[in-house]
């Protein structure tokens, strides 16, 4: 799998990172490490023809500016593979923007997921995935459920995530926002 991603900043990096060692440490949950960069996701795809990627997310860097992010509260994706995340809200800048990764790059995607088409695009930040289930879900919910998840941080960078089946994800590309 290949993701379209933003890194978040510091200190959200690190604290996302902290986050994610304590729910190891007190739950044993450690399918997050499959992809161990904070971040939320523009669009993923089983693959993407990497070089055409990788011009285009540079043009798009470019030619944008950072913007600002909010979060709020934790959210939860369920069914067989249920995720704990910290929901990103949508704001008409950030819902404009995706639209314009998305159609840019949506040529170039092999097996797109349809999670991260514009009209069911639910931006987050991953806390806990893979390895979550019934026996270690209420652990995590009570380490989280104390903390503030309230954030405001800006954006500035597109970034490319290449995670091969049963290894830990690599960074490929990261491209800064240019304008200011």
């Amino acid at each position: 799998m290949q993701g379209i991603v933003s890194l978040l900043p510091c200190p959200f990096y690190e604290q996302v990172n902290e986050i994610w060692k304590e729910l190891e440490k007190e739950a044993g949950i450690v399918g997050i490490k499959a992809t161990p960069y904070p971040h939320f996701s523009w669009q993923i795809a089983n693959n993407y023809d990497l070089n055409k990627l990788e011009i285009i997310l540079k043009e798009i860097a470019k030619n944008s500016k950072p913007f600002l992010v909010h979060t709020n509260g934790l959210g939860f994706f369920t069914g067989e593979r249920p995720v704990i995340y910290i929901p990103v809200v949508k704001t008409r800048e950030m819902m404009s923007f995706h639209l314009k990764v998305f159609k840019l790059t949506e040529g170039l995607a092999n097996e797109a997921s349809k999670l991260y088409d514009p009209k069911s695009w639910v931006p987050h930040i991953s806390l806990a995935y893979e390895d979550l289930n019934e026996n270690n879900i209420c652990k995590a919910v009570k380490i989280l459920l104390s903390q503030n998840f309230n954030w405001v941080f800006k954006i500035d960078n597109l970034s490319v995530i290449c995670e091969n089946e049963g290894k830990t994800g690599t960074l490929k590309f990261k491209f800064p926002f240019m304008k200011e």
